[in-house]
């Protein structure tokens, strides 16, 4: 029964980390919302578990320029699980990869402690970071790692680490 349980909570702890994990890159677009889809390896102590997940990017200002902070939001918008038992908070950190006219990462964040109730969609919004552009030129953004501490009923504090499976999609940006 413990073991069932710890893998419940564990898979809880994954899906919140895949749930991070949406993040794929900052659009170009103006202010407007850019959906990216990303499959995702998490692992547990209790084996990987792997899952595409989809998350509306969104970046401001929508023309960045060289030496201008840019502000990062992420919202979930399609997670294909639910919570296995009650998640009490969680912290979540993804690594935004930037390549092209500069080498560079940032990280977006989300802390949450309203709990989300066993057998409930999970929905991760209000994922930010901010982003420095150090040059002018097209770049392009993608996720790397995150990492997900969640407090789980029952086995309290459980963290996962995921990383991207496969090619990863990455969203180019044009820094004047």
């Amino acid at each position: 029964m413990t073991l069932h349980i710890g893998r419940r909570a564990a898979s809880t702890a994954a899906i919140l980390a895949l749930g991070a994990l949406g993040a794929v890159g900052v659009p170009a677009a103006a202010n407007a919302a850019t959906s990216v889809t990303a499959t995702y390896t998490c692992h547990l102590p209790t084996g990987d578990q792997s899952g595409d997940f989809t998350a509306d990017v969104t970046l401001d200002p929508a023309a960045p320029t060289s030496g201008g902070a840019v502000n990062v939001t992420v919202d979930l918008t399609s997670i294909p699980f639910t919570a296995p038992v009650q998640i009490n908070s969680y912290d979540a950190t993804l690594a935004i990869n930037v390549s092209g006219a500069e080498t560079s990462s940032f990280n977006v964040t989300k802390s949450s402690s309203t709990p989300i109730p066993a057998n409930s969609p999970i929905t991760v919004t209000g994922m930010a970071g901010t982003w420095t552009p150090s040059a002018a030129g097209s770049d392009t953004l993608a996720p790397g790692t995150a990492t997900v501490n969640a407090n789980v009923a029952i086995l309290g504090n459980v963290t996962v680490t995921c990383e991207p499976s496969g090619s990863v999609p990455g969203v180019p940006v044009t820094v004047g």
